[in-house]
């Protein structure tokens, strides 16, 4: 176990977009509000991705904020899942 942006962990990316169903989609997350530990990996670098963040207005502070990364390798199938979360 640990801890992470604040929140013990585990944390999962699906119990995250099930409690938050109003979102966005964008290519990278620009919010200042999220924990990252470093770059994305060298090897995700080069697959396309998604991000899922809350939808414009849905979230009151950086606490709330979330995002996350879906990796596709070049056939479309998903490679790698990331989730990225504000600091309370």
């Amino acid at each position: 176990m640990g801890e992470y942006a604040g929140r013990a962990c585990p944390l999962s990316p699906v119990d995250v977009l099930t409690e938050h169903r109003a979102v966005a989609y964008v290519e990278t997350s620009d919010s200042s509000c999220l924990q990252t530990y470093g770059p994305v990996p060298p090897d995700l670098r080069k697959l396309d991705r998604v991000a899922i963040v809350p939808a414009p207005g849905s979230v009151d502070s950086c606490t709330d904020d979330f995002a996350v990364q879906l990796f596709m390798n070049a056939d479309g199938d998903l490679a790698a899942v990331s989730l990225l979360m504000g600091e309370p």
